[in-house]
C-alpha cells in the first residue's frame, strides 16, 4: 500500500489485494455499489440517481463525521461489468474545496479461482495543513478502505468454502 501527497497537492494512493476467489464471485461483491462505496469509514450512504450504478450515474454520497454529517456529489465515472468501476467524490459547494477524489476498483484474474483487487484513490490534498499529517490521515482512511474490502472478501470466500464441503 502506498499513500503519497506531491509538491503540488496530487494526492495518490495504491494497493493491491490478492484474493482466493474468482474475478467473478469478487464482483458478485463489488458490484453491489452502494454497499461497496460505503467502504469508506465516512460513507454513510449513497444515493445513485436513477437507482441503478452504471458509467455517467449522477451520486449524493452522504458522509457522517462524528456528530455532523454532509452531502457530498459525485459521478460514476467507470462502470465495466466484471472489471471494475470508479466515482468521484466532491464537495457540494465547491468541487475543488475539501479534498476532491475519485476512488477506483479494478479486478484482474491471476488463475480460474484467484484474483487481483486494486484499489486507487487519486485526488488535490486542499487541507491546510502540512502534507506530513495529511499523508498520515490519507494513510489511516485508506488503510482501513482496503482492510474493509479485503476482510469482506475474506469472510465471503470462507462462506463459500463451507457451503461447498457441506
Amino acid at each position: 500500500m502506498t499513500v503519497r501527497i506531491h509538491r503540488n497537492g496530487r494526492v495518490c494512493c495504491r494497493a493491491s489485494i490478492d484474493l482466493p476467489l474468482s474475478t467473478g464471485a469478487v464482483w458478485g461483491q463489488l458490484r453491489d455499489f452502494r454497499s461497496s462505496a460505503t467502504h469508506d469509514p465516512f460513507h454513510a450512504w449513497i444515493v445513485i440517481d436513477g437507482d441503478v450504478p452504471r458509467a455517467g450515474a449522477k451520486l449524493q454520497i452522504v458522509h457522517r463525521h462524528l456528530l455532523w454529517q454532509s452531502v457530498r456529489i459525485g459521478r460514476i465515472l467507470r462502470w465495466e461489468e466484471g472489471v471494475g468501476y470508479a466515482f468521484s467524490d466532491l464537495c457540494l459547494g465547491d468541487s475543488l474545496r475539501a479534498f476532491p477524489h475519485v476512488l477506483s476498483y479494478q479486478l484482474e484474474a491471476v488463475s480460474p479461482g484467484s484474483c487481483r483487487l486494486m484499489i486507487f484513490v487519486g485526488g488535490r490534498w486542499t487541507a491546510p495543513v502540512p502534507r506530513w499529517l495529511g499523508r498520515i490521515w490519507l494513510w489511516w482512511v485508506f488503510s482501513h478502505v482496503v482492510r474493509t474490502v479485503e476482510n469482506q472478501m475474506l469472510r465471503f470466500a470462507v462462506a463459500l468454502r463451507r457451503r461447498v464441503s457441506q
